[in-house]
C-alpha cells in the first residue's frame, strides 16, 4: 500500500528540516546514542510506570554533575543523508541553542523500542528512494 501525504513545501524553502529522511535520521541518531543502555526489564511495566520512575531518578540526579547523554543540534544531525541542507539550516537558524536533555533522550530511545511503526520504517527507510519530499 502506498500512501500519499501533501504539504505546501514552505518549510523545506525555508531550510527547516521536517522531510521525513530527517525525521528518521534524528531518530536514528538518538536511538544510537549511548546511555549506558537501557534496562533490561523494560517490558515488565507499562510504558507511563517507567518513564514516572525516570523522573524520579532524573529528579535525584539533578544536584548532581549533569550527565553527558544529552544532545546538541549537530548530534541530532549527525547521520543525517542531506547534509547541505542541514548546513543551511544551521546558517539560518540559532542551532547553536538547542539541547535535548539526557532524561529526554533515554525517553524517547524507550520509545522508539516499543514503537512498532518507527521499527518497521527505520528498516525500510534505506530502501524507500523518495518519499515524495520535492
Amino acid at each position: 500500500m502506498n500512501i500519499l501525504i501533501v504539504g505546501n513545501g514552505f518549510d523545506l524553502s525555508h531550510y527547516l528540516p521536517t522531510k521525513y529522511d530527517h525525521f528518521m535520521d534524528v531518530m536514528s541518531a538518538i536511538e544510537d546514542k549511548n546511555t549506558g543502555g537501557l534496562p533490561e526489564n523494560l517490558s515488565e511495566r507499562k510504558i507511563e510506570e517507567w518513564l514516572e520512575e525516570l523522573d524520579k531518578i532524573f529528579q535525584k540526579r539533578n544536584e548532581m554533575e549533569p550527565s553527558p547523554y544529552h544532545m546538541n543540534f549537530d548530534e541530532l544531525f549527525f547521520k543525517t543523508r542531506d547534509p547541505n541542507f542541514i548546513g543551511k539550516t544551521k546558517e539560518h537558524y540559532l542551532t547553536d541553542s538547542i539541547l535535548l536533555s539526557t532524561q529526554d533522550v533515554i525517553k524517547i530511545q524507550y520509545r522508539l523500542s516499543h514503537n512498532c511503526w518507527y521499527q518497521y520504517f527505520k528498516n525500510h527507510v534505506v530502501e524507500i528512494k523518495t518519499w515524495i519530499d520535492f
